[in-house]
């Protein structure tokens, strides 16, 4: 059985399949990316964070997935270039967009998940050409679950 931080991990990059891949241009990784990335091309990443345990129901347990993305940014600092966010701003609206429409992801122990924060940093340039967001899930705890049915 995949754990469920597979789970979510394996939903969100569907998700983001969904949205970029149509895209020309588009690199999707598995695990974290160096904030160093997208000169070259956009890219995108879904890392696991950290599973929590549902405080007072230990059969729920709470994966949390760390999603990157990266509009592609100009090796070229210049103090009077400004970039307009609206392109990035964009592609977080489509991703949230495209996650409510998997609210029923069909995995065998992720119920729901929901960004949980999404925030914009700066590209090596100081502009705001990418995303972060931390995507919690809601899933059974399968290390409760297997000690208390035994084996």
């Amino acid at each position: 059985m995949p754990a469920s931080q597979t789970e979510l991990r394996a939903v969100l990059k569907e998700a983001l399949e969904e949205i970029l891949l149509p895209e020309e241009d588009w690199t999707i990784f598995d695990g974290k990316m160096h904030a160093s990335l997208g000169a070259d091309y956009q890219c995108a990443a879904v890392a696991p964070e950290e599973d929590r345990i549902h405080p007072g129901n230990q059969l729920v347990l709470h994966p949390v997935a760390f999603v990157q993305v990266f509009l592609r940014w100009e090796k070229v600092v210049d103090n009077q270039r400004v970039v307009d966010p609206a392109p990035i701003e964009a592609l977080a609206d489509e991703f949230r967009d495209a996650l409510q429409s998997r609210q029923d992801p069909g995995a065998d122990h992720l119920w729901f998940f929901k960004v949980e924060r999404l925030w914009y940093p700066d590209d090596p340039t100081g502009q705001k050409t990418r995303f972060h967001a931390f995507v919690q899930g809601d899933a059974d705890n399968n290390s409760v679950l297997l000690r208390e049915s035994g084996p």
